[in-house]
């Protein structure tokens, strides 16, 4: 669950989740431990890597979305942040894995002694501030590559640093040989709230791009698959529009990789979903928006910078011919540079190896 701290519901949530967290933690410093849990996972959804981890490995998972948690159907492996016995669980774990950080990590890791990893959930588009990361026990990498995306790496202790490829990319099927696409996948970054972004030629939230799509004639028969930003809320007239369209479709599917995997081409700005749908082979294109991120880019969006989609004709000219055009980006370069050879399909394993490591060393 994303917190809106501007949402009443949100705001609501968090404060009962405190309450119940601090009642918790309590009965944890005085009583017996009664709730044993080895491994269990957080994050805003159960999905990608912390999803490779579930898929493979015996733990829980815990939310504090009541709906997201009712939709596991009393799965007693799924936890409910604001149920005492839930939180209980999860405080007595042994390791804890989350993909977006952890709420009251410093009374966790001051009174608590679960071990805290930082599986991420997707390599990095921005560079990244190393303070952060520092207060997590590790921090499990995609490749060499992404210890380079700190902005002070001489202030990241490199001891909490470890290769093990990204679990999500297992699931991901590489292409070897491409077929006239049919399916292309929309996805674009987070605006981080800025007004102005709907104003962009590019955005999901303008009604002339999805006109643009719907009615063009291209060389093929394209469905194209919009996949809003979790944060990202489409206005609820172009929601109508698009549920009245033939050719453009919104997907809510949590699980990206699927949507990767079935689809041909690879639309985005800014979006981390870049390097993984270039870790397929298929052809991924960026668009030319403007950017809302704090920090510094990851450099390889510096290194395409020219090769970006700049208007609606060059978008027809890209769907027309989309393996021979003047915007394909040099997957050579960033592919070896991002991927690590050795770790390809062995992520998810890498996982469960530092896992029963860390479990058996704290024996």
């Amino acid at each position: 669950m994303k917190i809106n701290y501007k949402n009443i519901i949100h705001l609501l949530t968090v404060i009962l989740l405190f309450v119940n967290f601090s009642i918790c933690l309590l009965v944890y410093i005085f009583f017996k431990r009664k709730y044993k849990n080895e491994v269990c996972l957080y994050g805003h959804r159960l999905n990608g890597n912390l999803k490779a981890i579930y898929s493979k490995y015996n733990c829980s998972y815990l939310t504090i979305n009541y709906n997201y948690y009712k939709s596991f159907n009393n799965n007693p492996q799924i936890l409910y942040g604001l149920y005492f016995t839930h939180m209980m669980k999860f405080l007595n774990s042994k390791i804890l894995i989350v993909s977006h950080g952890v709420f009251f990590i410093s009374l966790i890791k001051k009174i608590t002694k679960i071990k805290i990893i930082n599986v991420w959930h997707g390599l990095p588009n921005q560079l990244l501030d190393e303070q952060k990361f520092n207060k997590f026990d590790e921090n499990w990498l995609f490749s060499d590559f992404q210890k380079k995306l700190f902005i002070n790496p001489q202030n990241l202790d490199q001891h909490k640093l470890f290769i093990t490829g990204y679990g999500r990319l297992d699931n991901l099927v590489i292409l070897k040989n491409p077929n006239p696409p049919k399916k292309v996948l929309i996805a674009n970054t987070w605006s981080y709230g800025n007004k102005n972004e709907r104003n962009e030629i590019f955005s999901i939230n303008n009604i002339k791009f999805i006109e643009f799509l719907e009615f063009t004639k291209f060389k093929n028969d394209y469905i194209f698959i919009i996949k809003p930003h979790i944060n990202f809320k489409l206005t609820k007239d172009l929601l109508k529009y698009i549920n009245r369209c033939k050719k453009v479709v919104i997907s809510y599917e949590d699980d990206t990789e699927i949507l990767i995997n079935e689809s041909d081409i690879l639309l985005t700005d800014w979006s981390s979903i870049i390097f993984d749908f270039i870790y397929t082979n298929k052809k991924a294109f960026l668009f030319q928006k403007v950017h809302n991120f704090n920090s510094q880019i990851n450099p390889i969006f510096h290194q395409e910078s020219n090769n970006r989609i700049e208007n609606y004709s060059d978008l027809k000219s890209v769907l027309d011919s989309p393996y021979k055009n003047n915007f394909l980006l040099n997957y050579k370069n960033i592919q070896s540079r991002l991927i690590d050879r050795n770790l390809i399909a062995n992520d998810t394993q890498n996982y469960i190896e530092r896992i029963e490591y860390i479990l058996n060393s704290r024996v």
